[in-house]
């Protein structure tokens, strides 16, 4: 559960939200989550922000178990962070002191490797590892 309470965690913290398919929530209507989403976030620091960030990713309500949740959240966290990798990359055109360019190029980095880490195989921009074990 710690790794499900993980990958949770940094698909609401990656970045900022986006209001994905925001066009089925209708303002003023409640909604209520699925006891699926209930439960895998009420042992989050932030139960209220967990569950609203869930109710807002597609699929995330078809979920019917916290193991279910678990495709979501990754494809969640996929999102924020290439959103948030996007975002990011408008801003290398801008004059920076050296030592502020070096951060900015590894935060850069940085979102590169999440999002090929957390993308499927047959997307990632390099060919997966190897084991050096024969």
């Amino acid at each position: 559960m710690s790794a499900f309470a993980l990958i949770l965690a940094a698909a609401i913290f990656a970045g900022v939200r986006s209001n994905v398919n925001s066009s089925q929530h209708v303002p003023g209507l409640a909604r209520k989550p699925s006891q699926a989403i209930s439960k895998a976030c009420e042992p989050t620091r932030f139960p209220e922000l967990c569950v609203d960030s869930l109710m807002d990713f597609p699929g995330s309500l078809a979920a019917s178990s916290a193991k279910d949740l678990i495709h979501v959240t990754v494809n969640m966290t996929l999102h924020h962070f290439s959103h948030a990798l996007y975002s990011s990359s408008s801003f290398s055109f801008l004059d920076m002191p050296p030592r502020v360019r070096s951060a900015y190029d590894s935060c850069l980095e940085l979102l590169d490797d999440s999002v090929d880490a957390l993308s499927p195989p047959s997307f990632q921009s390099q060919p997966a590892r190897r084991s050096l074990k024969t």
